[in-house]
């Protein structure tokens, strides 16, 4: 069975890198900066593509699959150090 790792609990190298909250479908998920990279890269994919699609973001609280289609609204924004 896999550990789930918590941001507070994350490896040094991890625990150094920057943290942002990802607001979507009417929630806010705190994570990591190069997992919201990842979510808005495929994000913006789809989008540009016209289509629709469950894309996966891995936050501090587990693995969400957030529906993106060209009217999902999706901000970020960086925590204070």
């Amino acid at each position: 069975m896999a550990a789930v790792t918590h941001l507070s609990e994350a490896p040094p190298d991890q625990a150094k890198e920057r943290v942002v909250t990802i607001r979507c479908v009417g929630r806010e998920f705190l994570t990591r900066l190069t997992m919201a990279d990842i979510f808005l890269r495929r994000s913006s994919d789809v989008i540009a593509g016209g289509g629709a699609e469950l894309v996966p973001l891995l936050h501090q609280d587990g693995l969400e699959m957030i529906f993106v289609t060209e009217h999902t609204e999706i901000t970020v924004t960086e925590l204070a150090p």
